[in-house]
Formats: C-alpha cells, sequence, structure tokens
C-alpha cells in the first residue's frame, strides 16, 4: 500500500532508540527524509547510518529538545537540509521513580521538561514551520500514565496527561493552516525505558494486558506512520492508544486463566 509518503520531510525527536527509532525506520521505507535526533552523538549517528543502508536519506542532529535554542536549530537543520517540513513526531521522553514526599523541585522540573515543555517547544517551532508550507501533521508522545500513573511517577504521569490536553488544544488552534495534531498513548513496549520495570514486574504487568503480551517498537511505530499519512487525513485531536488492551477490563488475566 502506498501511502502517499514519498518524499515528505520528517523530524522525530528522541528517535536514536527505541519507539523513535523503530518510526524513523519505518518513515525511511516510505520514502520521508528524516532528521534523527537524541542526545548521544553516537546513537544518533548509528540510526542515520541504518537508515541510508537501507537507501534512506538521513541527517542527524545532536540536541536537547527541553531547551528552545536546541529546539529552534533542530528544525531550522530539516528546514535548510531538505527544505521543508511535513511531520513532526514529538517521541523523546524521560521517567524518573521518586516518591512525591521524597521529590525534589528539580527532579520534578526535569521530568516535565524533558516529557512536557519540549512537545510545547517542538510543536510550536513545527507548525511555524508547516504554516508556511500549507500543511503538516504533529504527533506528540503521551503514554498510558496519563490514563492511569503509577507511584512514584507523579511526575511522568503529570505531564504525559497534559501533553493530550495540549494536543487537543493545538489540533484547533493549527486546523486553519492544514496542520493535524494528534497524540500517541504506548502501552508496555519493548524498550530501555521499560526494561527494568519489565524485568522487576513481568508477570503482573502481563496480567494487566488483554493480549498478554509487551509490544515491539514496530507495533508502536507503524499506526504513528499510517497517521502522518494522507490517508488518515481527518483525524485530528485524536488520542490513539496502542497499548495491547492494558485495563480494556479490570482483570484482563481472567480470560486467559479460563481458556
Amino acid at each position: 500500500m502506498d501511502l502517499g509518503l514519498a518524499g515528505k520531510v520528517a523530524v522525530v525527536t528522541g528517535s536514536s532508540r527505541g519507539i523513535g527509532r523503530a518510526t524513523a525506520l519505518l518513515f525511511a521505507e516510505e520514502g520521508v527524509k528524516l532528521v534523527v535526533n537524541g542526545r548521544n552523538q553516537e546513537t544518533v549517528e548509528a540510526v542515520v547510518k541504518e537508515v541510508r543502508s537501507r537507501g534512506g536519506e538521513a541527517i542527524g542532529f545532536v540536541g536537547d529538545v527541553s531547551k528552545p535554542e536546541d529546539v529552534s536549530s533542530l528544525f531550522d537543520t530539516a528546514v535548510n537540509r531538505f527544505g521543508g517540513l511535513d511531520i513532526a513526531v514529538n517521541n523523546a521522553g524521560l521517567i524518573q521513580f521518586t516518591r512525591i514526599l521524597d521529590m525534589s523541585l528539580d527532579e520534578w522540573e526535569e521530568v516535565v521538561a524533558v516529557n512536557l515543555r519540549s512537545v510545547f517547544l517542538c510543536s510550536k517551532k513545527a507548525a511555524e514551520v508547516m504554516k508556511e508550507r500549507g500543511g503538516g501533521v504533529i504527533l506528540n508522545a503521551s503514554s498510558f500514565a496519563a490514563v492511569i500513573p503509577s507511584v512514584g511517577a507523579a511526575a511522568y504521569g503529570a505531564a504525559k496527561a497534559a501533553v493530550i490536553n495540549f494536543t487537543r488544544t493545538l489540533a484547533a488552534e493549527v486546523a486553519p493552516y492544514g496542520i493535524r495534531a494528534n497524540s500517541y498513548v504506548p502501552g508496555v513496549i519493548e524498550t530501555d525505558m521499560t526494561a527494568p520495570a519489565r524485568a522487576r514486574s513481568e508477570r503482573v504487568m502481563l496480567d494487566q494486558i488483554s493480549m498478554h503480551r509487551f509490544g515491539s517498537p514496530f507495533e508502536m511505530a507503524r499506526p504513528l506512520v499510517l497517521l502522518a499519512a494522507p490517508v488518515s487525513g481527518y483525524i485530528s485531536g485524536a488520542v490513539l492508544e496502542v497499548t495491547g488492551g492494558k485495563f480494556t477490563v479490570q482483570n484482563p488475566a481472567a480470560a486467559w486463566a479460563e481458556k
């Protein structure tokens, strides 16, 4: 199926690993020109090399998307190298586990900066560029923590819930310029970020998921590519859950026990 993405230009933040990396690779398969972003030079270059080895076109940008100057340079790099911007996937994220009574202001602000401030900065800059181009798509990473938060991750859950609310407002405000904006909610995806929790509580976590397995980064990335494509042109302001049916009922494991 031709998704009509060939020749488009995308920036994917946090694309040096996990869901972001998978998204970048799948975009490249569709002929999208990419700016790969992360905070580690080596991992960014590795993904760029991987894209190019598959016949795709990509450049890397090492920077912190919670910082306005880095965000400005990131999107200017896309415009200068590829002539514009069509897709922005604001995927960068950070989780820290500290209970509220033990949490410092610096810890709170770091988590909120990476998970929420970056989405504001990148969405604003992306929309400014897309406005000049006549349209585009912005996809913002939320989390299942926005649906049901976890003890010890108050800052993360609050930031990810705010992403959904922010994206709904964004969708309305940029619609006159032909720009769509949606957020997405990954379930438990097999990434470095979720590895400690999966190792610690695998059985409990699996029992919360209707499909009784964890998702792969590519299973999360495929719907994002589809959501960015013209075929999804009437989807905006939506929240896409890709969770394997996490907590679709209170007791998902019961279906497996009675199988």
